[in-house]
This record gives structure tokens, C-alpha cells and sequence, in this order.
């Protein structure tokens, strides 16, 4: 066996190896990116109808905050708005990771974007989290970030 021999059959399996598992462990990268976003998009999902019917409601009564506050359903009414605007900021964090494909994305925004704009207390609530929240840090935001406002 001459030199070349031992030493470029052994390179070349190493190559081979090396190409193979850089095959397989993009593939599985994929599924574990596949898994979770099957995860996030079913949790955001049920959370979200569950919030649905509520949301109609508030959008119905076309009040501002205030009004809804001391609306008989008020308490519920309002931290209906809290825990949507929780969705939302999660919903945004996991697309900022890049965890959501965009056209799963681009839809939930469009709602986002649908209730921030026809419901007038989400609004003002905030707005609200905005000036006394550390402008939007608690909800994952950068200075100047609004996921309401911005098209990513």
C-alpha cells in the first residue's frame, strides 16, 4: 500500500462521516424546529379561543377603559385585555426568535393588528403599558418596538 493510499482512504471516510452526520443533524434540527412550533402554535391557539368570545364582547360594548372598569364585567373584561396582550407579547417573543414561520406570523399579526384597531379600551390599556411598564420592556419589547404597530 502506497503512502497516498494511507492517507487519503482515511480522509475520505472522515469527509463521508462528517457530511453524513451533518446530513442527519440537520434534519433532525428541523423536526425539533417543526416540534415546536407545532407546540407554540397549538398553545397560542387554545389560549387565544379562549379569549375569543370575550374580546367580541368588549369590541360589542365599544367602550373605553374606563367605562369597562366599571362595567358589571369589568374585572373580567380587563383582564381578558391583560392576558391578550400576554399573548401577544409572547407570540412576538417566539417570532423574534425566530420560532414561528412568518406565515404563521404574518396571520397572527393581522389579528393583532384586527382587535388593536377596533377595540378602543385595548388601546388605551396599552398605551397605558406602555408609559408605566418600562416602556414595553415587560413585554419583551426594545425601545420603540409596538407589536401592534410594527410589520416584521
Amino acid at each position: 500500500m502506497d503512502w497516498q493510499t494511507l492517507i487519503l482512504q482515511p480522509v475520505t471516510y472522515l469527509l463521508g462521516g462528517g457530511i453524513i452526520t451533518w446530513i442527519y443533524s440537520q434534519r433532525a434540527q428541523r423536526r425539533e424546529h417543526d416540534k415546536l412550533m407545532k407546540e407554540l402554535f397549538k398553545e397560542f391557539n387554545e389560549r387565544y379561543n379562549k379569549l375569543n368570545d370575550t374580546l367580541y364582547e368588549i369590541k360589542a360594548l365599544g367602550s373605553k377603559l374606563n367605562d369597562l372598569r366599571s362595567h358589571e364585567h369589568g374585572r373580567r373584561y380587563v383582564q381578558a385585555l391583560y392576558d391578550y396582550l400576554n399573548l401577544c407579547a409572547e407570540e412576538y417573543f417566539w417570532h423574534t426568535k425566530g420560532r414561528v414561520d412568518p406565515k404563521i406570523w404574518y396571520s397572527w399579526q393581522n389579528g393583532m393588528f384586527y382587535w388593536h384597531q377596533n377595540i378602543k379600551a385595548l388601546q388605551e390599556l396599552w398605551q397605558e403599558e406602555l408609559n408605566e411598564k418600562y416602556n414595553g420592556k415587560s413585554y419583551y419589547l426594545n425601545p420603540g418596538e409596538d407589536f401592534f404597530h410594527s410589520v416584521n
